[in-house]
């Protein structure tokens, strides 16, 4: 996640979300934009619990700062707050959502925190090798592995933790940006350095670097990188192939910062200017776009916030909830029943899950037109064989 009170920020942003829809123009017509009035640094979305969370420093003052938020994207309001220590800034949060990870600046640290019990885990001291403002810049958690994450530090050099023990290091001291395209591989972006992009994969708790280019991801505006299975976005527009390690091309002249997350064929880019705006992976091309409200602030995050909405982080801590947008919704089958195995057992619980929000994230299984809870028989049915 980027952060609102970083000096690496830039006044303007693009900003990138994948989406399965289809390319009917006119899907953006009716999308609109409501602001929550927060001081927030940094922000996340729970699929499972449909919340989002948002840092909070200690600039609204007490008992409110110095905590996360937590907010129902539906009704548009804060319900509850949680202390997790002193300047909370980044923030992530595990693929199968029962981990959430917070950089704590005031203690140099970073530390846990579990929706489901509501636990707050130690603080873990990021590490201090003369730097006396270890803070973490950026946290990423790798995908499959809810204990495992790789913390960026504000020297911009990789950490490597798992179950809060440090198990492996990369000293750059120049990356912007890292992203997880899977679980096995990892992303550096270091614009510093000639716009270097860095292909790691995790062996072993250890950082392999398996490939380095200077000419997939350029920019002069301090592009910051996301990736997905198959695919690398970069806020200037450059789109990679993860696998090939090659580019596929770009969808124009763009800059920022953003978050993708990837249903199918379709990326949304969010500009400066608050022009939203929707691209085809497939030929790069426009499908559609709608300017909404511009108070006159820049962008630094936007991510997806359940079906039909995305949401946004503005340069002064107000989050945008974007609604009426053509976003199917995402539910992940994670360990439900949280007995550290992903397996039958979960569906019990995955199915109620599914029956108290009214999600349909499952595919067309019967083969009736339609993604619905129809389809949940079969799904197990799937799983079973």
């Amino acid at each position: 996640m980027r952060l609102r009170n970083s000096r690496f920020t830039f006044a303007v942003l693009t900003a990138v979300i994948l989406f399965h829809t289809s390319y009917a123009r006119g899907q953006l017509q009716n999308a609109s934009l409501t602001q929550i009035k927060i001081d927030a640094n940094d922000l996340v979305y729970d699929s499972l619990r449909n919340r989002i969370y948002a840092t909070v420093g200690s600039s609204v003052g007490f008992p409110a700062g110095n905590s996360i938020w937590v907010i129902d994207p539906d009704k548009s309001e804060v319900i509850d707050t949680i202390f997790v220590g002193s300047e909370p800034n980044a923030i992530a949060i595990s693929d199968d959502t029962s981990k959430v990870y917070i950089g704590i600046d005031g203690a140099l640290s970073f530390r846990c925190w579990e929706p489901a019990t509501e636990s707050l885990g130690p603080l873990v001291p990021i590490v201090d090798d003369g730097e006396q403002n270890a803070r973490a810049r950026e946290i990423v958690v790798r995908p499959g592995s809810p204990d495992t994450v790789v913390v960026m530090r504000s020297s911009r050099d990789l950490f490597l933790y798992r179950e809060g023990v440090l198990v492996d290091d990369f000293f750059a001291n120049s990356i912007d940006s890292i992203t997880f395209s899977d679980s096995d591989y990892l992303f550096s972006y270091d614009w510093t350095s000639v716009d270097t992009l860095r292909k790691f994969q995790i062996v072993d708790d250890e950082f392999l670097l398996v490939g380095q280019s200077g000419a997939l991801v350029t920019g002069s505006s301090l592009p910051t990188i996301e990736a997905t299975g198959t695919g690398l976005f970069a806020t200037n527009g450059d789109y990679v192939d993860v696998d090939a390690f090659e580019s596929l091309g770009d969808f124009g002249s763009l800059s920022g910062t953003f978050e993708p997350v990837e249903k199918d064929r379709t990326v949304f880019y969010l500009g400066h200017d608050w022009l939203l705006q929707m691209f085809s992976t497939e030929n790069l091309e426009l499908i559609d776009s709608v300017a909404l409200f511009d108070d006159g602030s820049f962008l630094v995050e936007l991510i997806s916030a359940g079906k039909n909405r995305l949401a946004c982080l503005s340069s002064t801590g107000q989050i945008g909830l974007i609604n009426n947008v053509p976003v199917s919704d995402e539910l992940i089958l994670g360990d439900i029943n949280r007995d550290c195995i992903l397996d039958l057992l979960d569906i019990q619980p995955f199915v109620e899950v599914l029956l108290s929000n009214e999600y349909s994230p499952l595919a067309d299984i019967n083969f009736d037109g339609q993604n619905n809870l129809v389809d949940v028989p079969p799904f197990i049915d799937l799983l079973g064989k």
